[in-house]
């Protein structure tokens, strides 16, 4: 099986969206790819990042990297803001423990996330702030040695 870049989001994506909420938050929506708006928040939104490829005597090895980032609203009491950042970055760190083929993904052997980050951004004139994870996705395919 070839890896598709459109398959493996859609499966992270719809890893994501089956993936219980930290207690007492829910996870309102989840967006493959950037939408225009965030029409409803708490979001998570999947943005495609680089690869890499490598080669071996009859396979290549590709690794996409994905940035998936979860939008909340701004907070103006602060232990509120870092109780949501801090439930939502452990929710979103470990949102691939039980998951690590995608469920069953075509070509995905390993996705893990790699690393994650708190912040703020604005999206369509509107502030949030930010939970974002670099999710590192890996598969092995065969390829063929001769032409």
């Amino acid at each position: 099986m070839s890896f598709s870049d459109a398959t493996v989001i859609a499966g992270l994506a719809a890893h994501l969206r089956n993936q219980s909420a930290p207690a007492g938050y829910t996870l309102r929506a989840v967006h493959a790819y950037p939408p225009d708006n965030l029409p409803v928040v708490p979001a998570a939104v999947i943005v495609p990042g680089d690869d890499t490829i490598a080669y071996g005597a009859a396979n290549r090895q590709v690794t996409l990297t994905l940035n998936a980032t979860v939008y909340i609203q701004p907070q103006a009491d602060l232990a509120r803001k870092y109780a949501d950042l801090n439930a939502w970055r452990t929710w979103l760190r470990d949102s691939l423990i039980d998951g690590v083929t995608l469920d069953g993904t075509d070509a995905v052997a390993q996705a893990s996330v790699t690393s994650t980050s708190l912040g703020t951004d604005t999206w369509a004139d509107q502030d949030y702030l930010t939970i974002s994870a670099t999710i590192e996705v890996t598969g092995v395919e065969a390829i063929n040695a001769s032409a």
